[in-house]
């Protein structure tokens, strides 16, 4: 009879991303599924492969929306956006906790995968309630913000998006915006810190508008 392989240990691997479960992720019997923990893979590969193609040398620049979490990266940021909730047009009124402060666990959720910047500030939001992501209605997690304003359009539940993404819809009709007050969110080059930039870099950065404020790394 073969051996059987010897199982992993924690200490075997050099990377850990926390993901937060949702509710539809597990079966009738409450148990995660195969193919979901799949997904989780390549949301972990998703949110390291930038930073990892920067450390190593592959990259010599990476540009990033969600957080980072090596100190021998430089960010500088690039530019801002603003970030709304917004609900189809024909949604109806969304109950407060406080003016401004609308109940998030009383709303459906179309987010995007995890690393994201725009699932960060609802994760964050929820940290705020006292709650965590996996307490939230999660109805479909989508791979881009076109995928998750059509789903939005659609009526299938809330979200937190770019405005970029959404103004016209909103100008439009088919889609308004909750009011609540949110973070702008930074776009910000990345580059390792004990590496001289090429004068290609310093150009790029130019042309993306990078000044001279450099972010923390987390």
């Amino acid at each position: 009879m073969a051996e059987r392989p010897q199982l992993a240990r924690r200490a075997d691997y050099v990377a850990f991303v926390p993901i937060s479960t949702r509710w539809h992720d597990n079966d009738v019997y409450g148990h995660i599924n195969n193919v979901i923990y799949y997904s989780y893979f390549d949301t972990a590969v998703n949110q390291l492969l930038v930073e990892a193609h920067v450390l190593d040398g592959a990259a010599d620049l990476g540009l990033v929306e969600g957080r980072t979490e090596s100190d021998i990266l430089r960010r500088v940021k690039v530019d801002v956006d603003r970030l709304m909730l917004v609900v189809a047009g024909a949604h109806p009124p969304i109950p407060e906790l406080a003016p401004g402060r609308p109940d998030i666990k009383d709303l459906r959720w179309i987010i995007r995968e995890g690393g994201s910047g725009t699932r960060e500030v609802l994760e964050d939001m929820a940290r705020r309630d006292g709650i965590s992501l996996s307490d939230l209605r999660i109805f479909l997690v989508l791979p881009s913000n076109e995928a998750v304003r059509q789903a939005v359009e659609a009526g299938t539940g809330a979200t937190i998006i770019s405005e970029l993404v959404v103004a016209r819809a909103i100008a439009e009709g088919s889609l308004r915006s909750v009011p609540i007050d949110l973070p702008q969110r930074d776009f910000a080059v990345i580059s390792h810190r004990d590496r001289q930039p090429s004068l290609a870099q310093l150009a790029l950065r130019a042309h993306l508008g990078a000044g001279a404020e450099a972010l923390p790394s987390a």
